[in-house]
């Protein structure tokens, strides 16, 4: 909601945001068997950005990997 929100303000002088989940990262709280290397996972809202930088995505949630997560 929080990110929904935002976008509503940031909207009136073209600013974006979204939610981005990086995955199952391999951190203490993610354990050995996570998928995804903690390297990897904070590249991945610079990567993200072609995906969904644009006004029409502004307020939704987004996976790392690019696909649009529901709320």
């Amino acid at each position: 909601m929080a990110t929904r929100n935002i976008a509503h303000e940031v909207k009136g002088f073209g600013g974006v945001a979204i939610a981005l989940h990086p995955g199952w990262v391999k951190t203490e709280m993610g354990g050995d068997g996570a998928t995804e290397e903690v390297s990897d996972a904070v590249r991945a809202p610079r990567r993200h950005q072609s995906t969904a930088s644009g006004p029409a995505e502004s307020g939704r949630f987004w996976h790392a990997k690019g696909q649009e997560l529901p709320w």
